[in-house]
């Protein structure tokens, strides 16, 4: 009887055994085959980045938003006849609007790996390099709002120039506090424009997006950074 029992008790153990050698096998291969998906979907999220961030770079520099920049003054010459002149036949002094384009540009060659972050799986968070300002002073066109006193010979075209000429450092300083005034919606421009611009080299990786300004644009927003615009 006791060969039998201790017969009957080995032979259930040893069945324990199998059951238990099999539910850690089972085990070991879930969580082999769990690694392994992971290690895939980690080493394919990779693949993505890299792959983002080089067709982000060969973007290059690209214009992502403009501005117009109105400046109004009154040019009046220096030789204006002989004393007392502009009180009987009154002033050759002429009221112009200079108007003038202001550009956003970003330069995605300058992208580094830091300023791609994987937020998760399937969405990435870009920071744009830093934004530059370019005034277009080759663009600027010039409009007479008011012309000279009646009985005063407007000024010549010549005359115009000559005077504009002689005051562009002063028209410089003019538009650089209009652009002061502009570049915090400017920026927000070329923020939404990048986005714009980019959404299809993510949507073809299957990725969502978010994109930031460089802390320091960001900053030039909120008025935090007194960083001069003149390029």
């Amino acid at each position: 009887v006791s060969l039998q029992k201790i017969y009957i008790t080995l032979k259930v153990m040893n069945r324990l055994h199998i059951k238990a050698t099999l539910v850690l096998l089972t085990l070991a291969m879930s969580l082999f085959y769990s690694c392994s998906g992971k290690a895939k979907q980690e080493e394919q999220k990779e693949d993505h980045i890299h792959t983002l961030l080089t067709q982000v770079r060969e973007l290059s520099r690209l214009e992502l938003a403009t501005t117009q920049l109105k400046t109004k003054l009154t040019l009046d010459p220096k030789d204006d006849g002989f004393f007392g002149w502009k009180k009987i036949f009154g002033s050759r002094a002429t009221e112009v609007q200079l108007l003038s384009q202001a550009s956003v540009y970003c330069d995605f060659s300058l992208l580094t790996d830091s300023m791609l972050h994987s937020v998760n799986d399937s969405f990435v968070e870009l920071t744009l390099p830093p934004l530059e300002i370019k005034k277009e002073f080759e663009s600027m066109h010039r409009t007479v709002t008011k012309e000279a006193s009646t009985m005063r010979t407007p000024l010549s075209a010549n005359e115009l120039n000559e005077i504009l000429e002689s005051k562009k450092e002063f028209i410089s300083d003019l538009e650089d506090k209009a652009l002061e005034k502009a570049r915090p919606e400017l920026y927000r421009q070329a923020e939404h424009s990048a986005a714009s611009k980019l959404a299809a080299l993510f949507l073809d990786l299957g990725l969502g997006m978010r994109i930031k300004l460089n802390p320091n644009d960001a900053a030039l927003i909120e008025g935090k950074n007194k960083t001069s615009l003149k390029k």
